[in-house]
């Protein structure tokens, strides 16, 4: 897939959502506790829908795979199962920004499962928005580090 100027332009709205995230969460560590759990709830949502209604785009990832066992994977069994390995991804993406609203080791699991699904889509390259994932990573764990901050008032999110 070539890089095209409207592949440039997501590319640079998700470094950019990426350096928000980043600043945030050394600045403002509810706001990127927020920021995360839009993303992950958009993530899913978006994951869902287009799954279903489109799961080619999917498979379109495979030319930006830096690593040729996820080229084959994808042009392989998940070509052929796209919304049923997708739809429990998007599960697992609306799982994490639960977890991200919540204290404890629940929050400490979705900043695991942040870190796991953006590392799982780390090699996919521009395909992942390039530097994105590693950004929004590190910006996680620097959110985990002032977790003493965050808690969420009981009329936001309840017991």
């Amino acid at each position: 897939m070539p890089i095209t100027a409207a592949l440039v332009g997501q590319l640079a709205i998700a470094n950019l959502f990426a350096l928000a995230v980043l600043l945030t969460s050394i600045w403002r560590p509810r706001g990127c506790r927020w920021l995360l759990v839009i993303l992950f709830t958009w993530a899913s949502i978006t994951n869902a829908v287009i799954s279903l209604r489109n799961p080619q785009v999917y498979v379109e990832y495979a030319a930006f795979a830096q690593l040729d066992v996820y080229r084959r994977f994808i042009l392989g069994p998940f070509a052929a199962h796209v919304a049923w390995l997708v739809v429990p991804i998007a599960i697992g993406q609306l799982a994490i920004a639960y977890l991200l609203t919540r204290k404890g080791l629940s929050f400490t699991l979705g900043i695991i499962g942040v870190t796991i699904f953006l590392a799982a889509i780390t090699p996919l390259g521009v395909g992942a928005g390039g530097s994105f994932p590693i950004v929004v990573i590190v910006a996680a764990w620097i959110l985990h580090t002032q977790r003493q901050d965050l808690d969420v008032p009981r009329d936001v999110v309840t017991s």
